[in-house]
């Protein structure tokens, strides 16, 4: 075989794998925009759309406050994306994170990265919670509260929701 022909076939070795990676980048993006569909019907919210290369976002308002949800990409090497829940606190000078604990969290726990432990053993298992008043960070995550996270992780079908 000479080498024209070599070129010729890494060529279409090339293009078949770019499709096949398009290909599933597109029913990925189909997927998750089903999902962000569902969820602004199922909350009277809007979705906002901005194509394959964009990341879709839910935006409806819950009690009075603007609530948000997205896709995001993470920066970091251990997942590409997370989904994003915010809500307007009535009170601004509370702040509340929860997200995913990961295996790396174990060790920053051992440095001195806040973790507060809500006394609910499955919960405080999957995420790592912080915030600056952990008395009312407990007191506002009730079981319906938890409820609503662990049913987001679930409808969302993701790993990582922030």
């Amino acid at each position: 075989m000479n080498d024209a022909a070599l070129v010729v076939i890494f060529f279409f070795v090339l293009v078949g794998i770019t499709c096949i990676a398009i290909a599933f980048a597109h029913t990925r993006y189909v997927e998750t925009r089903q999902r962000f569909k569902r969820l602004a019907q199922r909350f009277g919210g809007v979705i906002e759309d901005p194509g394959i290369f964009g990341s879709p976002t839910v935006r409806f308002n819950h009690d009075g406050a603007p609530v948000r949800i997205r896709k995001t990409a993470s920066g970091s090497e251990d997942h590409g994306s997370f989904i994003e829940f915010r809500i307007a606190w009535s009170d601004p000078s509370i702040r509340l994170t929860i997200r995913p604990e990961k295996t790396l969290d174990v060790l920053s726990k051992f440095l001195g990265v806040e973790d507060i432990e809500i006394g609910v053993r499955d919960f405080d298992a999957r995420y790592l919670i912080s915030g600056n008043d952990p008395s009312r960070v407990r007191a506002f995550l009730t079981p319906g509260v938890q409820k609503c996270i662990n049913a987001l992780y679930r409808f969302l079908e993701v790993e990582h929701v922030f």
